[in-house]
């Protein structure tokens, strides 16, 4: 037994020792070819570096070299700020014709959509009732009119009395005004246009009745328009009669240049505004009352200063504004960075007020992509 557990004691002893053995060879054999591909890295590496050293040598295109910008030259030009406010077209002559008498219409002498002029009829009312009475009254007239005569030649020859006289000088004049207020009354049957302009709207037909208390027409002059606006107080010292102003039309897709022709001399103390009036040639009739039109109303302006657009004004991180300025060094352009003082903008437009003169050339595409003092490719 003693024997048996010996040899299992040496045969353990053999295993352990071929297994270590056979451990580090395989360290070994791992470890060199660890080495042998760090060699080779680093000789594909250096490798690598002498190629592109050979690119940059023989690669001479300047374009490849430098950033390509473009440029835009200033000059001292005028810079206009503006301000918008709405308004609605309005015209003072838009009537709604009512008739002053009662009665049934018998005809109708217009159309919607007709222009007329001041005093055109536009309708009758049967006026047969009072017409009876005017024939009437004309023929008492008549008569009046013979006896005065008689008696005022009788007077003449002092013949009669002179109560005679004034009796029938009084039934004369009493006659005569009668009959021309009847006449004055007659008149008012026949609806009148109380201006020239068009008929937009006609409401009544032949035979039905109208009234004092019903409309009968609308009737609109659209040749002397104007648009009302509200404009803030704050604007009160910056704008003035004679002011070219333009209103644009929303609605038309157009455009039309006026002038201020009033400003009102109340501040609504609810809105803190006052009121501007722009009169407005209308001549193709294409504007009509309450439409809608956006007028623009320049409040500053200064001549021959620089202009930019506002895209090409940049920031530092503490805010401050700048512009890349081109200047040219030999055949080739240096980029220098230009602290700027920016004052208003309007439509993509910025008045510099300090920092340009105006006549610099500005870098535009590319201004991005640059620093301060890099040398640049101008792009024509």
């Amino acid at each position: 037994m003693k024997s048996i557990n010996t040899t299992i004691l040496l045969l353990s002893g053999i295993f352990f020792l071929s297994c270590q053995g056979s451990s580090e060879f395989e360290i070994d054999v791992l470890t060199a070819k660890r080495d042998s591909l760090k060699d080779a890295k680093a000789s594909i590496s250096t490798q690598i570096s002498d190629l592109e050293s050979s690119i940059a040598t023989l690669d001479t295109s300047i374009e490849k070299r430098i950033t390509v910008v473009t440029a835009v030259d200033l000059q001292p030009t005028t810079f206009s700020h503006f301000f918008k406010v709405q308004g609605n077209v309005e015209t003072d002559q838009n009537a709604v014709i009512v008739p002053e008498v009662q009665g049934r219409i018998t005809s109708i002498r217009v159309k919607e959509g007709q222009r007329v002029n001041k005093g055109n009829v536009i309708l009758t009312i049967d006026s047969k009732v009072l017409q009876n009475n005017i024939d009437e009254t004309q023929s008492r007239y008549d008569l009046t009119e013979v006896v005065f005569k008689k008696q005022e030649s009788l007077w003449n020859q002092q013949i009669g009395s002179e109560i005679q006289f004034l009796e029938a000088k009084n039934n004369m004049d009493a006659t005569k005004q009668r009959l021309e207020a009847l006449k004055a009354q007659l008149a008012m049957y026949s609806v009148k246009a109380p201006f020239a302009g068009i008929i937009d709207e006609l409401r009544p037909k032949v035979g039905e009745m109208a009234s004092p208390m019903s409309p009968v027409a609308r009737i609109i002059n659209l040749d002397e328009m104007y648009i009302k606006c509200d404009v803030s107080e704050s604007y009160l010292s910056k704008i003035q009669e004679g002011d070219s102003v333009g209103v644009y039309f929303p609605s038309l897709e157009r455009t039309l240049a006026t002038k201020i022709s009033r400003i009102g001399q109340y501040i609504n103390p609810n809105n803190r505004s006052f009121v501007i009036r722009l009169n407005i040639n209308n001549r193709d009739n294409s504007l009509k009352p309450n439409l809608l039109g956006e007028v623009r109303i320049r409040d500053f302006s200064v001549d021959s200063v620089a202009v930019l657009s506002s895209s090409l004004i940049q920031q530092l991180p503490d805010g401050s504004d700048f512009v890349y300025v081109l200047e040219k060094t030999g055949n080739s352009y240096k980029t220098v960075r230009r602290s700027v003082s920016t004052g208003m903008s309007y439509d993509g437009k910025t008045h510099v007020t300090s920092g340009l003169t105006g006549t610099e050339s500005i870098v535009a595409e590319g201004s991005k992509a640059i620093r301060d003092g890099e040398i640049v490719l101008l792009s024509n």
